[in-house]
């Protein structure tokens, strides 16, 4: 996923940066993070993927209702439970795994997670990934965690 999405127990934080297979910058602001009123996700990579990944999580995650996704394309999400109070990372097996906290996904991760196990906030951590990692802009978003 070209781009930086960073949880730390208090909010989900994404950068804005959309770009195009053949890497070219999109020029408007990409909404990373969408939530209702049980869940909080942020995701990265396939476009089309990521609007069918989100369609499904809101509609309650049904095993029989799993979208197929390709092997080829890129994807990777984190989804914030409410109720349950807890993170998961999600692939494209589409098996949720518990992830730890702070945690991060796509191309900025490891910047960001290093930062945040460093003391920075998760926007602080997308905003240091934004100065090193090319896929990641300093346009944060973020949804705090209630």
């Amino acid at each position: 996923g070209m781009t930086t999405i960073a949880y730390d127990g208090k909010c989900l934080a994404s950068d804005s940066k959309g770009t195009t297979d053949s890497g070219i910058q999109e020029l408007y602001i990409y909404r990373k993070l969408h939530q209702n009123r049980k869940y909080i996700i942020g995701c990265c990579g396939d476009f089309g993927q990521q609007k069918r990944f989100i369609q499904w999580i809101f509609g309650g995650s049904r095993k029989k209702d799993k979208p197929p996704f390709s092997e080829l394309s890129e994807f990777a999400a984190l989804v914030y439970d409410k109720s349950n109070k807890d993170i998961f990372y999600y692939d494209k097996q589409l098996t949720p795994v518990h992830a730890g906290t702070p945690t991060a996904i796509g191309t900025g991760a490891k910047i960001a997670l290093g930062a945040m196990l460093h003391g920075a906030s998760a926007l602080e951590s997308i905003k240091i990934a934004a100065m090193l990692d090319i896929y990641t802009d300093d346009v944060i978003q973020m949804i705090k965690i209630k």
